[in-house]
């Protein structure tokens, strides 16, 4: 897991528990709008577009997804990053803007030298990898809501050498 510092794009995060009281019955959730407003949306896509400015990333804008606390006003799928060394996302992730320029710098400034230094190999495959969950932190009924219910986190199955 590569833990971020919550993410506020337009409203702030919430870190409620996606079941409510301790005998498991679920708390309502009737105040809470299930959609994002055309204007959240169209700031979040601009603020992502700066974000990913000067970086190099393969990403497809998706739909906007609302679900009680959890969502992204702009989510992106995540196929690859980078050019010369790049890395294939097996299958795409979908996350934020800024955990897509996150793990860029991550795999330019750490991931890549350290596998060329054990290695003598780039990475060119995160395999199973999974971001954006509705979900609590370690799937537990109830609790703090997880870092990926808002696409700040993500977890990595296994990485795959350029020289197999």
């Amino acid at each position: 897991v590569i833990p971020l510092e919550p993410v506020k794009f337009l409203s702030e995060t919430r870190s409620e528990p996606l079941s409510g009281p301790s005998d498991g019955r679920p708390h309502e959730v009737l105040a809470r709008a299930e959609t994002w407003s055309a204007a959240e949306i169209g700031r979040a896509r601009e603020e992502c577009m700066h974000v990913l400015a000067s970086i190099s990333a393969d990403i497809d804008f998706l739909d906007a997804v609302k679900s009680s606390t959890c969502g992204l006003p702009a989510p992106v799928r995540l196929k690859s990053l980078g050019s010369s060394q790049r890395i294939v996302f097996d299958p795409p992730v979908e996350t934020n803007c800024r955990l897509v320029a996150a793990l860029y710098r991550w795999s330019k400034h750490t991931l890549q030298p350290e596998a060329q230094k054990s290695y003598k190999s780039h990475v060119s495959r995160i395999v199973g990898a999974s971001a954006y969950a509705c979900r609590n932190v370690y799937f537990l009924p109830t609790g703090n809501l997880s870092q990926h219910a808002f696409g700040n986190a993500i977890d990595i199955g296994a990485f795959q050498l350029a020289d197999g």
